[in-house]
């Protein structure tokens, strides 16, 4: 009797188990939406919270809370300095870009059509080049209701006052998910979601200076070859390199298209420009940003960003590597050290965050 005990008892247990796993998954996929604003949210916090404790750090008699109040009044001050002196030229320069483009894209056309090799491109990609005008105008659409509604506008809000709440006191929202298990998990759990935030805030500096750096070097070195609007090109390359793998190639195309007007060589120059940029940042900088923080292969991170795009679309393709590197940090304290290796860090001293 108690052995048929037993085993209903297991059949329900598995079974609770399958249900909440398959609850989890449909919540997440029909509101994949609000998770995303709220890991977004959270994102923003996290690099909040870091650029202000470093900063404490090295004012000793200035508190955290108040480092962070004076950080998001300058970021706040400098996004509109930036706005009044920048944004009109970076603005016209992109109108000029987009009305730029279809002119560039007929002058390669002509040149293509110069050669037979050429010919046999053109004939292959005819196909693909059809298929896109006869979805131009559902595209044109789409971006018309995504530039022109309250809705990315909204989405912007919701993940700046998410990260400003988060960042203003994260042990709350931490001790609120702490509190949901047992007493004898929660000084482990206190410990993974440190790491977790120490390696996600190292990643979020690190990545910002390289982007910075692929911003100014692209803009450098367009500027040197006479490129046009080479100020928007290389904002287009900084904004593009958050994304591993397929931003720099996507922010690639448009300026090789400009330098095309140029001539076929500057074209070129400028393909072999990024390429150098791109390497710089790849053999460079990347390998001393990984050595304080999690390593993510380009595999992994080429198809995460597929898998966030096709599921979630725009915002889950901008957030896919920083998602890969909680789970990855997850995963090596949750399930390699504490159930492979059977025990985690036991006496790791949880700083401040």
């Amino acid at each position: 009797m108690a052995g048929k005990d037993t085993f209903a008892r297991k059949v329900l247990v598995a079974t609770s188990i399958i249900v909440l796993v398959v609850s989890a998954t449909l919540i997440l996929i029909y509101a994949r939406t609000f998770f995303l604003l709220l890991f977004g949210g959270m994102l923003l916090g996290v690099f909040l919270r870091a650029i202000a404790s470093w900063l404490s750090r090295k004012i000793k008699f200035l508190p955290t809370g108040l480092s962070l109040a004076f950080v998001i009044l300058f970021l706040i001050g400098l996004i509109t300095l930036s706005i009044i002196l920048i944004a009109p030229t970076v603005g016209e320069q992109f109108q000029a870009i987009r009305d730029a483009v279809p002119e560039s894209i007929a002058q390669v056309e002509r040149w293509l059509r110069g050669f037979e090799f050429g010919q046999q491109v053109l004939e292959q990609l005819r196909g693909a080049f059809d298929e896109l005008a006869v979805e131009q105008e559902q595209i044109a659409e789409a971006a018309g209701i995504l530039s022109s509604t309250l809705g990315v506008l909204a989405d912007i809000l919701i993940i700046f006052v998410i990260g400003i709440f988060f960042a203003a006191d994260p042990y709350l929202y931490r001790d609120g998910i702490v509190s949901l298990f047992p007493p004898s998990q929660r000084q482990r759990l206190n410990e993974v979601i440190h790491t977790s935030y120490r390696f996600l805030s190292l990643w979020l500096l690190g990545k910002f200076f390289t982007m910075a750096v692929v911003g100014i070097l692209s803009g450098i070195g367009l500027a040197i070859m006479g490129v046009p609007m080479a100020i928007g090109l290389a904002f287009i390359a900084f904004l593009l390199d958050f994304i591993p793998n397929i931003g720099p190639i996507i922010s690639a195309i448009p300026a090789m298209l400009i330098a095309f007007l140029v001539s076929p060589a500057h074209a070129l120059y400028v393909a072999l420009l990024f390429f150098v940029v791109q390497s710089i940042e790849s053999y460079i900088f990347v390998p001393l940003i990984y050595k304080k923080t999690v390593s993510i292969s380009p595999v992994m991170t080429l198809m995460s960003i597929v898998f966030f795009g096709i599921i979630t679309g725009l915002l889950g393709i901008i957030l896919a590597t920083p998602i890969v590197v909680v789970f990855k940090v997850l995963i090596d304290e949750l399930y390699i050290k504490d159930y492979l290796q059977g025990g985690g860090k036991k006496n790791l001293m949880v700083t401040e965050v």
